[in-house]
Parts: structure tokens; sequence; C-alpha cells
């Protein structure tokens, strides 16, 4: 009689059963998405991005190396609330100002400790 070992048993099983563990599952392309607040040619592309949708930014550096950036849209909803929306964000690196302000733009507003980002 042979005897297996336990990983040649599962290969087997796997074997056997494959087709039914695979036969309900959806595979899904994969997409590699840019480090946009790591590199600023990466982040210049959300501002060209962000330009597209109609926002007009602003960035502005203050004396203590923080640079806040500000996007801004004109918004029309109805007459009475029409007017422009400022979304900013403030950090000592201007590609992570750039990316959390426009996210913030987007809807998701992101805070994160300024004190532990600037240790890093």
């Amino acid at each position: 009689m042979e005897i297996k070992s336990l990983q040649a048993i599962l290969d087997d099983m796997y074997e056997k059963s494959k087709d039914q563990i695979f036969k309900n599952c959806k595979i899904y392309e994969s997409k590699h998405y840019p480090h946009y607040a790591q590199d600023i040619s990466e982040a210049w592309k959300v501002v060209e991005k962000m330009g597209k949708d109609k926002y007009l930014y602003l960035i502005k550096k203050y004396d203590d190396h923080v640079v806040e950036v500000t996007w801004s849209k004109y918004m029309a909803f109805r007459i009475e609330a029409e007017g422009w929306k400022n979304f900013s964000y403030a950090s000592k690196d201007v590609k992570v100002a750039i990316c959390l302000a426009a996210l913030k733009a987007k809807g998701l507003d992101i805070e994160l400790n300024l004190e532990k980002e600037n240790k890093q």
C-alpha cells in the first residue's frame, strides 16, 4: 500500500475538485494605481484631471514650510444655492496636499495628523 504525504493528498483533492471550487468564482482584472502622493509627476496628473473637471486650484506656501492646496468649483444646484465651493488641505508635502484636497473635492474627506505626517 502506498503512503501519501498530506500535501499529496491535498493536491489530489484539489485536482479532483478544482472545477467545482472555481465554478462560481469571478476573476476580475487587477489595476495598478500610481503613487500620486509620492511622486510630483503623478500628483500633477491629479491637477490635470481636476482641471478637466472644471476645478480651479490655488497653492499657497506659508513660512513654516506648510503648503495649502485649494480646489474650487462653481456649483449651481439652484439659483439660491449657487456659488463657489472650496476644498482645501494643508501639508508640508505639496504632493499630499494636492491629492487629499482633490479627494475632499470629490467627496472623500481624509484628515491626517500633521505631526505624525511631518515626522515621516
